[in-house]
């Protein structure tokens, strides 16, 4: 799921996978106490030590949790990966 949310929400968009990027690390150092975001198939919610993911298109998916440093590697290889 958390691949999937890479793809249809954050894309190759430079912009919206450096603004996770900031929004994880404001929330991981305690200046946003959680921060949501809302995309095209997925609604991601950040927490102070993990992220849901659910899914907006598929009703009977269950809701994704997942750690940050999970999150934060996953974005950083995206990040990398695309050179964004």
């Amino acid at each position: 799921m958390l691949l999937a949310f890479l793809v249809m929400d954050i894309q190759h968009n430079p912009e919206w996978a450096h603004e996770l990027a900031d929004q994880i690390e404001q929330v991981k150092s305690g200046r946003l106490p959680g921060w949501e975001r809302i995309g095209n198939a997925y609604r991601l919610e950040v927490s102070d030590n993990r992220a849901l993911l659910e899914d907006l298109v598929d009703d009977s998916s269950p809701v994704q949790m997942i750690t940050l440093a999970d999150l934060c590697k996953a974005l950083e290889a995206w990040i990398e990966r695309f050179k964004l």
